[in-house]
């Protein structure tokens, strides 16, 4: 259409008590081949008692309101977009079947791009199916307005989706903010599995792809309290906010939280943001919690190509039982000079890692994240780490294990670990260890590992007992003036078993260094010379510590 278009009408469809079958796509738009388009209908379809299922056949598309201009190559004119409409569908008593995606967006080839829809579903007491919905606002040469908030809401029921989008996205101005997503399901639990060609994705982002300014990310909230948050990860990460400006500024990534009872897996997540701080990442158990095949990477990596000095967010888990991960990674990474925000674990039982990792690293001169743990007992198997580093001039985070109970180490890679690489300015982190009983075997290891010209962390542990077999290891080495020390403060026994040993180590054969202290306080130690168990201060290249 030439000279712009008007505003798309609003479609509604309701009824009190029945079903509502639809077989052919909903559309309402307002599109402008040049001139501008108008806004985009609003759709709403509701029943109080009854199903409502929307399904075309050979086709994806379900429910449509957008608005798009296309003016892109008309000289010396600047035509916008209007706004998308609005899509709300709900029932009472039924559920909500819509196999295909709900399209809310506005798209703008030379003018700015009006705000996309917003897109509410909402099951009293019934289930929600819905494949994808995108409530994006994109412009190519000017402004882009927010992306619109998308809400699922099933009070009594499982909701089962694929893709959610909400963005500001510009390729050569700026961006404004992503909208909101939540997927809530107060009676049920969140499947997040794909049945059609596209992978799962659920993200809201503010993209300025030149020399524009980005926004916020928004906020994005998984909520299962009384179920399990189900997802296969597989490919690029599948829960993601972010805000990203090629050369601009950016705003922050937005704040990514789940809330289960028992489960949550299958899951890539990330924030981040290319100048600003990624947002918080919090997950929420209500029970005994078992969490699988989980990554939680906050200011990690990006889909872009851009040069990213971001600053990562907090990293935040609570469990009202048990915590348990299984082939999970935990990673918090910044690059620039702002302190990363901290990690932090907490359960009212036992924490379990099982082939799980949970880091910390700083490449900039902000310090990375502490990383703190706090239940009755913690327990790391099957190479499972708890690590800090630093190759920059910040400093690395330090670890802090707060148990009631028992620490138990055990397998080859375990342990708990702060490293400085060489050629960092930074120091390694302190080690703060508080249980009743520490188990260290089977190869595990407490070490901190200084090779930078930083100080070496200290490794400060108080217990009860404290028992290191089968090649058990408490050790700090160092190449800097400063290394770390060994505090150990026993309440009754220290027992060495099995070629374990406790050491601080100076230089390597080519460097030189300063080795760390050990000091033990125990009211006795245990341990067989046909064991071949040590308590040692080396110095290869420089001055030893002292026992």
């Amino acid at each position: 259409m030439r000279g712009g278009s008007g505003n798309g009408g609003n479609v509604t469809l309701s009824t009190l008590n029945g079903n509502i079958n639809v077989a052919e796509e909903i559309d309402t738009f307002s599109y402008s081949g040049q001139g501008g388009s108008g806004n985009g209908g609003n759709i709403s379809i509701s029943t109080v008692n009854g199903n409502i299922t929307i399904a075309q056949p050979n086709s994806l598309l379900g429910l449509s309101s957008f608005s798009k201009d296309e003016s892109f190559n008309t000289p010396g004119t600047i035509y916008p977009s209007g706004k998308a409409g609005n899509v709300t569908v709900s029932t009472l008593n039924g559920f909500i079947d819509l196999r295909g995606y709900v399209l809310a967006y506005s798209r703008a080839s030379s003018g700015n791009s009006g705000g996309g829809g917003n897109v509410d579903f909402s099951a009293i007491n019934g289930e929600i199916f819905v494949t994808g919905i995108d409530t994006d606002s994109f412009a190519h040469n000017t402004n882009s307005a927010k992306g619109g908030n998308i809400r699922l809401l099933a009070i009594n029921g499982d909701i089962h989706t694929e893709r959610l989008s909400s963005g500001s996205i510009n390729v050569q101005g700026n961006s404004t903010d992503g909208g909101s997503i939540s997927v809530i399901s107060t009676g049920g639990s969140i499947f997040l599995v794909p049945s059609s060609i596209y992978e799962v994705r659920i993200s809201s982002a503010s993209v300025s792809d030149a020399s524009g300014n980005s926004g916020n990310g928004g906020d994005i909230l998984l909520s299962a309290r009384d179920g399990d948050i189900v997802g296969i990860s597989f490919g690029p990460p599948n829960l993601q906010s972010f805000s990203a400006a090629q050369q601009g500024t950016s705003g922050q990534g937005g704040n990514i939280t789940l809330e289960a009872k028992n489960r949550i897996s299958g899951l890539e997540i990330i924030s981040l943001s290319s100048t600003g701080k990624a947002g918080d990442i919090q997950i929420h158990g209500f029970g005994d919690l078992s969490v699988a095949n989980l990554s939680i990477l906050s200011a990690l990596s990006s889909p872009f190509t851009y040069p990213f000095t971001s600053q990562s967010g907090r990293i935040i888990f609570t469990s009202t039982g048990n915590l348990t991960l299984n082939n999970s990674r935990i990673a918090s990474t910044t690059v620039g000079s702002n302190p990363a925000d901290d990690i932090t674990i907490t359960s009212a039982g036992t924490t379990t890692l099982n082939n799980s990792f949970i880091t910390s690293q700083t490449s900039g001169a902000g310090d990375g994240a502490d990383i703190t743990v706090t239940a009755q007992s913690l327990n790391l198997l099957q190479g499972s780490q708890i690590a800090t580093s630093t190759s920059g001039s910040g400093q690395a985070g330090d670890i802090t294990i707060l148990v009631d109970d028992q620490l138990w180490l055990s397998g080859a890679g375990a342990g708990l670990f702060s490293s400085a690489t060489p050629g960092a300015t930074g120091g390694a982190g302190n080690i703060t260890i508080d249980p009743d009983l520490v188990l260290i075997e089977d190869g595990a290891t407490i070490s901190i590992d200084n090779q930078g010209t930083g100080r070496g962390g200290d490794i400060d542990l108080v217990a009860g007992d404290l028992v290191l077999r089968n090649q058990g290891a408490i050790t700090t080495n160092t190449t800097s003036p400063q290394g770390g020390n060994i505090i150990l403060t026993i309440q009754n026994a220290l027992s060495l078993q099995g070629n374990s040993v406790i050491s601080t180590s100076a230089g390597t054969p080519q460097v030189g260094g300063s080795g760390g202290n050990i000091t033990i306080t125990a009211l006795s130690i245990l341990s067989s010379m046909a064991e071949n168990s040590d308590i040692v201060a080396n110095a290869f290249n420089g001055t030893g510590g002292n026992i």
